[in-house]
């Protein structure tokens, strides 16, 4: 299973929704604007998706590394000896130890022996077919060690977001976004004292 880049665009374009998401909740509650638990609500909301989707990503690292490690450690080679399956037909024969030497060279890259149809014992030579799938096949097994390390990395970043976040609501401009959300909630404050009676 490897994703595509736009997948991966799609994922940290989530990653900065989140981090905004938080930034703006720990604002409203430096500023104290609005109601509490809608801010506090944001935070926990955000802290649980980023450890959530750090989870998902360790557990498809994990996933990824043991696919990796069957496909580079396939069934050992068939070096058939030449009174191999006596009890077959030739043809049988030969279909069978054919079978085995393709597997061989498209999982190990060696050539070993097989029966052609006359029973001769002679070594297997790839078809450009074979050469394919082979070059398919280790081509798979790196863009599965690279998304391995991609998920790995996914993770991590995963985990760094609430503190991006949170550096973010702690940095020096965000002092004007607090001044104004301030301004704005002593704006929409009822007057103190009431009307005045007559």
């Amino acid at each position: 299973m490897t994703l595509g880049w736009d997948v991966w665009l799609g994922v940290a374009g989530v990653a900065v929704a989140v981090a905004v998401l938080m930034a703006q909740g720990v604002l409203r509650l430096r500023a104290a604007y609005g109601r509490k638990w809608k801010a506090i609500s944001w935070c926990v909301i955000s802290l649980l998706l980023c450890l959530g989707a750090a989870g998902a990503s360790l557990l498809l690292s994990y996933q990824m590394e043991g696919l990796a490690r069957a496909m580079k450690n396939p069934p050992p080679p068939s070096h058939l000896p030449p009174d191999w399956a006596p009890h077959f037909t030739k043809g049988e024969r030969s279909e069978h130890s054919q079978m085995l030497a393709r597997h061989t060279f498209i999982n190990w890259g060696i050539h070993v022996n097989y029966f052609d149809l006359d029973g001769a014992f002679i070594q297997y030579q790839p078809t450009d077919q074979d050469r394919q799938v082979r070059a398919a096949q280790l081509k798979y097994i790196e863009r599965t060690e690279f998304s391995r390390a991609l998920f790995i990395w996914a993770a991590i970043g995963w985990i760094l977001v609430p503190w991006i976040a949170l550096a973010v609501a702690f940095m020096p401009w965000a002092q004007r976004e607090i001044v104004a959300l301030t301004n704005r909630s002593n704006a929409d404050a009822p007057p103190a004292g009431g009307a005045p009676l007559s």
